[in-house]
């Protein structure tokens, strides 16, 4: 038995109209399941120091939106805590006008660590800086 052209795509049109249904209905379980959800990264908290032997240091560090600081003359020893989202390219460099005696910097991430960098005179400068994971 032959079936009549206007029964075939009523039928065709029926089948895709259920496998509609049905891919809507398994796309909304697994919606509902979080198996579409992208992880939202943490920011993590970023602490920037700087110590030495020298009452000042010049310093520049990369900012939460990942722009750069001018050089400024600081105290130190100085630190700086930002929240700082994963992929953040963040910089720390100090200088130590004196040049005489040391310079340290230090990138402590959510509490330890990460990078750290020591220069002693006659060498005067320091940098730090990582990809934020």
């Amino acid at each position: 038995m032959v079936e009549a052209p206007n029964r075939r795509k009523s039928r065709l049109l029926l089948d895709i109209v259920i496998l509609v249904i049905v891919n809507t209905i398994i796309f909304g379980v697994f919606y509902y399941l979080g198996v579409f959800d992208k992880p939202n990264p943490s920011p993590h908290t970023l602490t920037y120091q700087v110590k030495g032997s020298s009452a000042i240091a010049i310093i520049t560090y990369t900012r939460e939106d990942g722009t750069t600081t001018k050089a400024e003359e600081m105290s130190i020893p100085w630190h700086l805590s930002i929240k700082a989202k994963p992929s953040l390219v963040v910089v720390l460099t100090a200088g130590n006008p004196s040049q005489a005696g040391t310079i340290e910097c230090k990138l402590i991430l959510d509490g330890k660590e990460w990078k750290s960098d020591t220069a002693t005179a006659p060498n005067d400068k320091v940098s730090c800086a990582g990809i934020v994971p």
